[in-house]
């Protein structure tokens, strides 16, 4: 298998390499292919509304004039299109081949957030599910970009529960769906981790029940994701015992996103089962399914565990299972790239 190592997007296209030295993850709001897309009042499944909704995108490479060779792409925790450009449109989709579209999540500080809600800022901005974030990509390709059908969608984590939820919510809107390191239902182990990184930042004396002003640090938040995105081979590998206090401390001094922002996103996570939609029955999703799925997980992935993943490929009709062995973790710094591509060719 063809793999290719992106050493610096690590945690999933996200953050948290077993180093000293943490990366940033871009917002670019004032970059030039940064587009909006206006929604007005958004009604969410839990009944409320999003004011003023927005969602972010990009594009790349040309549409055909069939608009048959659309592959959208979507972002995972905390991370944003201006991410998903340093690598999807170069090296996992062929840009000269496809019309890429990069899709910013709700809750992400690009799309609707609580950090940047004039009408509902900080907490005020209300809890969301990956069926929302799903319906408001559907509304931006379809009634803003006139596009009805598409060849594919994927995403890495949370973008392939997004994916996951397309795959339910929309069974004829795709051909292909591509779900790397991501679960169409949340486990017990994810929802575990889940819950106590909520929890760390709930309680910590400087939130404020989100009420924070300026830069403020949760150490145990961005701990207790290290500790899921790596594993302790990788840790123990990278990290000497001489160098574990700094490093540590580093790691605290870390923030993946404004903390609102991640709060609702993790919440959308631990809530996360496309089961709801099929009366509990994670079968009769499967069979919901039309399009051809590429499932990619990592046997030791401590964020999302591959058994749910793995189970529901086998009920799929037409899914291919990849299951690796890497001692990265959720970081996945190798990509099936030659799967992906004759997928997308077929």
């Amino acid at each position: 298998m063809k793999k290719i190592i992106f050493a610096s997007l690590l945690l999933v296209c996200g953050v948290l390499k077993a180093q000293v030295s943490l990366p940033t993850i871009p917002l670019g709001l004032k970059d030039a292919k940064q587009h909006y897309a206006g929604l007005g009042d958004f009604t969410l499944q839990n009944g409320r509304k999003i004011l003023d909704c927005k969602i972010g995108y990009r594009t790349y490479g040309k549409l055909n004039s069939e608009k048959s060779n659309v592959v959208v792409f979507l972002c995972g925790l905390a991370n944003t299109s201006a991410l998903l450009e340093t690598f999807v449109p170069k090296f996992l989709v062929d840009s000269t081949k496809y019309h890429v579209i990069l899709i910013d999540a709700l809750g992400n500080g690009v799309s609707s957030s609580p950090s940047n809600s004039v009408k509902q800022p900080r907490l005020k901005f209300p809890q969301f599910s990956a069926a929302d974030m799903v319906e408001t990509q559907h509304k931006v390709l379809t009634e803003k970009l006139g596009i009805n059908h598409i060849l594919a969608v994927g995403g890495i984590s949370m973008g392939a529960i997004q994916s996951y939820q397309w795959a339910v919510s929309y069974p004829s809107f795709m051909d292909k769906v591509i779900c790397i390191a991501g679960t169409p239902k949340i486990s017990s182990s994810d929802k575990f981790w889940v819950k106590l990184a909520i929890d760390a930042i709930q309680t910590n004396v400087g939130y404020k029940n989100g009420n924070y002003k300026g830069k403020i640090n949760i150490p145990m938040a961005m701990q207790i994701s290290q500790l899921v995105y790596s594993t302790p081979e990788n840790i123990s590998t990278k990290i000497k015992p001489e160098d574990f206090e700094s490093w540590y401390q580093k790691v605290g001094e870390y923030a993946l996103a404004d903390w609102n922002d991640f709060v609702r996103q993790l919440q959308c996570g631990y809530t996360h089962d496309i089961s709801e939609y099929t009366n509990g029955s994670m079968e009769e999703a499967a069979k919901a399914i039309k399009a051809k799925m590429l499932v990619v997980v990592n046997k030791q992935d401590h964020c999302v565990n591959y058994l749910i993943p793995k189970k529901f490929a086998e009920m799929t009709k037409e899914a291919k299972y990849i299951e690796l062995d890497a001692s990265y973790g959720h970081s996945f710094e190798t990509f099936p790239i030659r799967e992906m591509r004759a997928l997308l060719a077929q």
